[in-house]
């Protein structure tokens, strides 16, 4: 919902987030608590940077990930 909503997606990294999202491109990912600070820090000083990631992370949540997909993807299972 927050990609959706167009915000700036930050979490901690999962291989399985890249089935969803690119990260560095539609969403940030971190490891560590210092790449989670150094993310805070970019995002304060470079603003206009992202916003292109805000606005890739929500074009790529309205495309392929709203409710009615997921329910379309779980329908198709139970088909």
């Amino acid at each position: 919902e927050i990609a959706g909503a167009a915000g700036l997606q930050l979490m901690e990294f999962r291989p399985a987030i890249a089935r969803c999202f690119e990260p560095g491109k539609e969403m940030l990912t971190y490891e560590t608590w210092d790449e989670l600070l150094e993310h805070l820090k970019r995002a304060k000083r470079e603003p206009f940077a992202m916003k292109k990631i805000r606005e890739a992370g929500a074009k790529r949540a309205l495309a392929d990930h709203t409710y009615e997909h997921r329910l379309k993807e779980i329908l198709k299972g139970v088909a």
